[in-house]
């Protein structure tokens, strides 16, 4: 996966083959809600995987998985919620524009 951003300033490309903290900020201990809620732990993030299916010979960019552990086992540890999973932001701040994600 690649993606690429414009912002204010210019844009950037990450092919995620390795978390780079100039780009992004791996949340952690923050709840997000949409259709669920769950907790952001950062080592539900995956770098430089291989794709969820197989089919590529090479690794292939980020993985996120979300999951209930450790929240089934120990509820304290995603304040309450009942799924993990890894999350990103950016350290940037971006406005509505162009972004293109490739895999």
């Amino acid at each position: 996966i690649v993606t690429k951003a414009q912002q204010v300033g210019g844009s950037f490309t990450d092919s995620f083959t390795h978390y780079n903290s100039s780009l992004w900020i791996q949340d952690q201990q923050l709840e997000h809600c949409d259709d669920i809620c769950f907790m952001a732990i950062p080592d539900h993030l995956s770098y430089n995987s291989p794709d969820i299916d197989n089919t590529s010979s090479s690794n292939t960019g980020l993985l996120s998985t979300l999951n209930d552990i450790p929240c089934k086992t120990d509820p304290s540890k995603c304040d309450n919620a009942a799924y993990a999973a890894g999350h990103l932001s950016s350290v940037d701040r971006y406005l509505y524009g162009h972004f293109e994600w490739y895999s």
